[in-house]
């Protein structure tokens, strides 16, 4: 049966014709620290432990623009499509009402007050919508 792990600690390592430095061991894997100092050390332990498990998830909506979300969408994506040109044209008409705007402002009204003040036809805001739509979906299955 295998021993259980005893997660991530310091260890001095000691090696001939070299100063002592800490490392930190981990499963298996050792990451010097470069220091001797304990207390440096314990601090890059901390670092690396927040690190190793914070999530890795997907931002928060209120903690995202729509800008970054278009521009993600434009510099990931549009590149392999057919017709970029389209996606461009869509973004350059939404970016100037949406790009402040948390990802979480997207509602009915705030789509309504768009279509309003883009004072378009219902065809064109439906499609610059559906590319907002879509830079969210793609966004999302990206993480």
């Amino acid at each position: 049966m295998p021993m259980p792990s005893k997660g991530a600690r310091l260890f001095l390592r000691k090696r001939k014709g070299r100063s002592p430095t800490f490392v930190i061991k981990d499963a298996g894997t050792e990451i010097s620290t470069g220091t001797a100092d304990r207390s440096a050390a314990e601090e890059q332990l901390a670092r690396y432990i927040a690190g190793k498990y914070r999530s890795s998830g997907p931002a928060e909506t209120h903690a995202i623009t729509i800008a970054d979300v278009l521009t993600f969408y434009g510099t990931e994506h549009a590149p392999t499509v057919a017709d970029p040109a389209r996606i461009g044209y869509a973004m350059t008409a939404l970016l100037p009402f949406w790009g402040a705007l948390p990802v979480s402002a997207i509602k009915g009204e705030t789509c309504r007050r768009y279509a309003k003040l883009r004072a378009r036809a219902a065809g064109t805001v439906r499609r610059e919508l559906n590319t907002l739509q879509a830079a969210l979906n793609y966004c999302q299955k990206e993480g």
